[in-house]
């Protein structure tokens, strides 16, 4: 199977592609409505801002629009769409490196459980919030290994064609971010 299926018209994801492709725009708006969501997370767990985040998903889905007619026929979306999140967001982080005065600052996201003990949710807020600034402080190819492998569940193979390596490069730069993390986590 290619990607996730449309329960409706038992379209998968590239072949919502190969329909848009072949000038069906309205499969567009299906992967949206399908990806929409999981693109700007991955976008968000990379940059740190949602606000920036849904910008990009947005963008992403221009370019998906625009290189509708590069897509090969049979070809898998997920690392496509990935992959050209990653190169938006990659982008960015560098231009607002290049401009500092331009950048423009954000909050995580936090998830609270209404039945849970405060003091729960204030050590698990305090653990996100802890994570969530080791993984930003990754550097960014190792950022973007993680995302891809545990945020988003892609595999290796997958995760080294979002992000155009080699599955032997994604495996080394899963390898050292986890140890990265686990020492940063270890001192938090």
């Amino acid at each position: 199977m290619n990607g996730m299926r449309d329960e409706e018209t038992g379209l998968g994801d590239g072949e919502l592609m190969d329909a848009l492709a072949g000038g069906r725009e309205t499969a567009l708006g299906e992967l949206m409505g399908r990806w929409g969501g999981r693109v700007t997370a991955f976008l968000e767990r990379m940059s740190g801002r949602r606000q920036l985040a849904e910008e990009l998903a947005h963008e992403t889905f221009v370019r998906i629009y625009q290189s509708r007619g590069k897509w090969r026929r049979g070809g898998r979306f997920q690392p496509w769409v990935f992959s050209i999140a990653a190169n938006l967001v990659r982008q960015r982080l560098r231009w607002e490196r290049r401009h500092p005065a331009a950048e423009n600052g954000g909050e995580g996201l936090v998830v609270e459980d209404p039945g849970a003990d405060p003091a729960e949710l204030a050590e698990r807020a305090e653990r996100a919030a802890a994570v969530r600034e080791a993984v930003l402080g990754l550097p960014e190819e190792l950022r973007e290994a993680v995302v891809l492998t545990v945020y988003e569940g892609l595999t290796q193979v997958e995760a080294a064609e979002a992000a155009g390596t080699t599955v032997k490069g994604m495996e080394r730069r899963v390898s050292r971010a986890r140890e990265l993390l686990r020492r940063r986590l270890e001192g938090a």
